[in-house]
């Protein structure tokens, strides 16, 4: 409740105010009550001010007692609604903060049940590249066996073909290897009269003893870069290429071994037999596949 000041000052002071005096609250000397015309209650901001003439209040009339307890209840009345106005306020957002708040939970376990789906689909994924992975690790690797020709065989067919070309045995098959010396000038492509000697003699051993095999015919170069005819190939490569079909047109043509048999291979630089002679590198062999 509010205590009156004993003085005509007639000022009110809601209960609990921090800025009330104390003399407002038990008054007995004239000197207690100040010229303070407002009081804000601490807390809320609110002003609650009166002024009356200063007359004594201890001989007011009932009546009048009655009248400033209703005009206290009053006051107290307006101060409590106006602190509940922002709570009414409140009350009404509080449903769609609420919404709001729902909605934003849902959104994210949408996503997180999302992401968990693809984590497990992943963990599937190496499990299975796993257990792959350890099938092929005890996987015993394949050999596959290709008989090899016995010396006798390599020399048997080194004196049937002409001294000038070379036989050995590569993973890909037999080798007859024939130098570019041989068969080709220096940058050409046409290949010499004798190296068509040799081709020839080539081609009828390889028609008699491999009638049914496929041949490769393979085009090698050194490093040397192209310079003086540069206009006409593009690298080594697409000389070891053009090489490789001039000799498989004339195994066609002038030694009656079948298109169909003959697969041409420009290997240009990158298979040399001798890394420190140039010359052995340039050459083309015709491999006699196994298979």
């Amino acid at each position: 409740m509010s205590r009156w000041c004993k003085r005509r000052c007639s000022k009110t002071f809601p209960f609990g105010c921090r800025r009330a005096p104390m003399a407002f609250r038990s008054c007995s000397s004239s000197a207690c009550c100040p010229s303070l015309l407002s009081c804000s209650c601490a807390g809320f901001g609110w002003t609650l001010a009166t002024t009356t003439p200063n007359t004594t209040l201890l001989n007011d009339p009932p009546e009048r007692n009655m009248m400033t307890m209703t005009r206290q209840h009053m006051l107290r009345a307006l101060a409590l609604g106006a602190m509940l106005l922002p709570l009414g306020a409140c009350a009404g957002e509080y449903p769609a903060m609420v919404r709001a708040r729902d909605q934003t939970i849902r959104d994210l376990e949408t996503r997180l049940a999302a992401q968990q789906r693809e984590n497990d689909a992943l963990r599937q994924r190496n499990g299975a590249l796993a257990s792959q992975n350890e099938s092929l690790s005890k996987r015993k690797p394949e050999v596959v066996k290709v008989p090899m020709p016995v010396e006798d065989d390599l020399s048997q067919l080194s004196k049937a073909l002409p001294p000038e070309v070379s036989v050995r045995y590569t993973p890909r098959g037999l080798s007859i290897g024939v130098p570019s010396s041989v068969t080709f000038a220096s940058g050409k492509t046409t290949i010499s009269a004798q190296g068509r000697k040799v081709l020839s003699r080539v081609a009828r051993v390889i028609r008699k003893q491999y009638p049914d095999k496929k041949l490769f015919i393979e085009g090698h170069t050194d490093s040397d870069p192209i310079r003086k005819t540069k206009n006409k190939y593009r690298s080594n490569r697409h000389l070891s290429a053009e090489r490789a079909d001039a000799v498989a047109s004339y195994l066609e043509s002038a030694g009656g071994i079948a298109s169909r048999k003959i697969v041409i291979l420009g290997y240009g630089p990158w298979d040399p037999i001798d890394s420190g002679d140039k010359a052995a590198n340039r050459r083309v062999e015709i491999v006699v596949a196994e298979n």
